[in-house]
């Protein structure tokens, strides 16, 4: 019954596919390549150019970034002792799928600080094994990285405790008290000009003595928090702050950084801090 609604045609294609042997697939890839490169090479002028770089080149260039990859990781893996290495690790299927999927990614990146970072996770699960699929999950966090994520989660983690976010918490409430305060003020003497008394209310002096009070502490508080803010802020990093949001807003997303604006009535991805599996990351990297 599930094939009345396929077409003749669809049905032979699918028990011919059903029945083909490895080599007949892989010369129906050749055959598929071939035709591509056919196609391509009608483009004027830039036909053949493509195909040099999209099938011998770029070819070329993977193979390239496998072979430095192993060789790094050879050199690197030689630092330490037979009885440090998890031999065992080597041996199971799902270190096996691991492997090969920290080569595909190689083999598609250009950027050296990922690659440096895919050698010392593989390195650590044959000195430091940590469950495969936990494992799995950096691996895809590393790939998904823009390279100016790595230098914020290293700054954060060694950011301190806190301090930044709370004193940065206390500044935004003594700034909603003074704007409270001076809103206060403002309506009182209002309503002293109103009835036209000269002399005023005694509570205006105690408004302005808790503004003045409020302002000393805003001041401390700006001094406190610009002696931490150095992993907080776009300039340290040297991008635009637009960019700088949009690469926090990124981590947050992936968990790697917890957003705790809401909890001071803060700009959202201005108050963060690094999540346990950001931590987990740099440190395996480390």
């Amino acid at each position: 019954m599930a094939c009345i609604n396929k077409s003749p045609v669809s049905m032979y294609l699918e028990l011919v596919k059903k029945h083909m042997t490895v080599k007949d697939k892989k010369v129906a890839t050749e055959v598929g390549i071939s035709t591509i490169k056919g196609l391509i090479s009608a483009i004027p002028f830039v036909g053949g150019a493509i195909n040099e770089f999209a099938f011998e080149a770029r070819g070329r260039l993977k193979q390239e970034r496998i072979n430095s990859f192993i060789i790094s990781l050879s050199e690197y893996i030689g630092q330490f002792k037979d009885d440090e290495l998890n031999i065992e690790e080597i041996k199971k299927e799902e270190f096996g799928d691991f492997f090969e999927e920290v080569i595909i990614k190689v083999s598609k990146t250009r950027s050296e600080v990922k690659k440096e970072a895919f050698k010392i996770l593989l390195a650590n699960q044959l000195l430091r094994p940590k469950d495969i699929e936990y494992a799995e999950i950096l691996l895809e966090l590393i790939n998904s990285l823009q390279e100016r994520q790595i230098p914020i989660l290293n700054n954060l983690i060694d950011s301190g405790d806190g301090l930044y976010i709370d004193y940065s918490g206390q500044l935004i409430q003594n700034k909603n008290i003074l704007k409270d305060l001076e809103n206060q003020i403002k309506d009182k003497c209002q309503y002293f000009d109103s009835i036209e008394d000269t002399y005023g209310d005694p509570e205006i002096n105690d408004y302005e003595s808790k503004i003045e009070s409020t302002k000393k502490e805003i001041e401390r508080l700006k001094e406190k928090v610009a002696e931490f803010e150095t992993p907080f802020v776009a300039k340290t990093y040297d991008i635009p702050i637009y960019e700088f949001y949009y690469l926090i807003q990124d981590l947050c997303n992936k968990g790697l950084l917890i957003d705790n604006g809401m909890k001071y009535n803060a700009e959202p991805y201005t108050l963060f801090e690094i999540s346990q599996l950001g931590i987990d990351l740099i440190n395996t990297l480390k």
